[in-house]
């Protein structure tokens, strides 16, 4: 062994064991003839000595002072071999190496370096503006550096392949022959920046710049002065994030025409050529899908609006077959020889299940009126009525009357508000039509305004037609006033309140009422102006 390079990577003496108060202790160690303690940079405690070693040099141009922690620590050497005999073999600390002495032969071995240090090596300069494959710099290779330029020796011997001439075959090829940290020869176009005296390595992500510029000046990605392939923020990047996992989704980035990264579109699950919903990788796949599915869900919803259009038109028009069959007469038998129509009117017996009050329209001396709705049994077609109930408290005898008066179930006029039925339950209730605009009186409260002297006379003419409908049928109303009077719309009216009409035997003139006698006389019919 003709070194303790086996201790090389020894930075630190501890000295908490000391042997004779000694930390570091070579003796008589004859084949010896350098230390090569290059990683060590500091003694904590104890003493130094180092004596008969016969071969060893080195040793006298060490400033072990710089590597003691404590001023009281010392150093002893003595009987080792001699400093001309060294020189005179050149076993020398390396030009390179600074005035603090060295370990052994090469730059390498420095314990400081005299201008800049590249991991253990000491070097001239730092590669800012050129790499190792130029050809200054492979002058001065081939020139010196003994113990670190084997490797390199190897590539002109052929040996190894040659980085440098594959660089020349390819400048944008970067080749690593071995790692600097390990005081090797740096990759053939590697640009470096001076962090201080140390020599520190361009990431690998930087574009080398040309012999006059800097190619980065700190390091990391985020240093370089341009970018080798794009940039993404501050870092330069191999390529765009493509799927990359973030805080909450995935990252997809496209590159720009001066290979800056941008964010695609937050739609984008497979990435992008730029920033817009349309230019998403799969989207333009997408199109004629989506496009199918748009036509597909317009010709759905078309359909949808048919139907339900189709469906509420039946249901109108069935609506509306149903009303003409309970509100309206229908001829369904062949014309009397006389010419005349036959008397189609019937009177139904309504449950009271089908009947439904809603709320009360107004009260007389016979009954309260209700606005209600009829659904007649075995339909679901709901009719608007008007319900009269009589009071309990009128008596047997009004109970007569308003039987008789169910007559009016047999009266058919245009002008005659139909009696579409009647209830017997415990109060009789007879079932009417309704009118939606009320009775006269307070239609003519309310369009006092609007109600000229046409349509007075035509309101006129309406009542007296339903009024000789009635004394042709010889029936007398008993109470015809502007709150019997319904209006279906402002031209057409009808008479109601059944309760007080009465039929009238052939031979009968008058009729007495509680409230007095009402003769059936036409010239008894008087009309007052006011």
């Amino acid at each position: 062994m003709t070194d303790l390079s086996v201790f090389s990577n020894l930075a630190t003496i501890g000295g908490r064991a000391l042997y004779s108060g000694i930390s570091l202790l070579v003796l008589k160690q004859q084949g010896i003839s350098s230390l090569q303690f290059q990683s060590l940079r500091e003694i904590s405690a104890g003493n130094v000595h180092i004596a008969e070693n016969s071969q060893l040099c080195y040793y006298n141009t060490l400033n072990w002072t710089q590597l003691f922690r404590t001023a009281n620590q010392k150093v002893l050497i003595r009987n080792n071999r001699g400093h001309k005999d060294c020189s005179r073999d050149r076993m020398v600390c390396d030009s390179l190496c600074a005035d603090t002495g060295c370990w052994g032969p090469g730059p390498d071995q420095c314990l400081t370096c005299r201008y800049f240090s590249r991991g253990r090596t000491c070097v001239n300069s730092c590669h800012l503006h050129e790499g190792i494959c130029h050809e200054k710099r492979r002058r001065e290779k081939s020139k010196g550096m003994k113990r670190s330029m084997y490797k390199y020796q190897a590539l002109i011997s052929g040996s190894v392949p040659d980085p440098c001439k594959d660089f020349r075959r390819s400048p944008q090829k970067s080749l690593s022959l071995s790692g600097s940290d390990k005081g090797g020869v740096p990759s053939p176009e590697i640009r470096e920046y001076a962090n201080g005296s140390v020599c520190v390595e361009c990431d690998a992500q930087c574009d080398r710049a040309d012999e006059e510029s800097l190619t980065c000046n700190g390091p990391g990605p985020e240093n370089c002065i341009k970018c080798l392939h794009f940039k993404d923020g501050p870092n330069c990047v191999e390529k765009c994030p493509d799927g990359l996992q973030g805080a909450n989704s995935f990252i997809f980035k496209y590159a720009e025409a001066n290979n800056e990264c941008h964010p695609c579109h937050a739609n984008c699950t497979q990435g992008c050529i730029g920033p817009r919903l349309q230019d998403c990788i799969g989207w333009m796949d997408r199109t004629p899908l989506i496009a199918a599915g748009v036509i597909g869900g317009l010709f759905m919803v078309v359909i949808m609006v048919l139907t339900a259009a189709v469906s509420m038109r039946r249901k109108n028009i069935k609506k509306k077959r149903a009303l003409r069959r309970f509100l309206e007469t229908e001829l369904v038998e062949p014309l009397t020889p006389s010419g005349t129509a036959p008397n189609q009117a019937q009177l139904r017996i309504l449950k009271e299940t089908e009947l439904k009050r809603v709320k009360i329209l107004g009260s007389g001396a016979f009954g309260t009126v209700y606005r209600g709705i009829w659904v007649p049994e075995g339909e679901t077609v709901k009719i608007p009525v008007a319900i009269k109930i009589l009071n309990e408290a009128t008596g047997p005898k009004a109970n007569v009357e308003f039987m008789d008066a169910l007559i009016m179930a047999s009266m058919e006029h245009p002008h005659l508000v139909r009696l579409l039925g009647v209830c017997l339950s415990p109060t009789i209730q007879l079932v009417t039509q309704l009118m939606p605009h009320g009775c006269l009186l307070d239609y003519v409260h309310e369009h006092k305004d609007n109600i000229g002297s046409q349509l007075l006379l035509n309101w006129c003419v309406q009542i007296a037609k339903g009024m000789m409908y009635l004394e042709e049928r010889r029936l007398v109303h008993r109470d015809l006033a502007a709150r019997n009077v319904l209006v279906k719309s402002p031209n057409h009216i009808k008479i109601t309140d059944f309760g007080l009409a009465r039929l009238l035997d052939v031979n009968e003139k008058e009729y007495n009422a509680d409230g007095g006698k009402v003769s059936s006389d036409r010239n008894s019919y008087k009309f007052h102006g006011h």
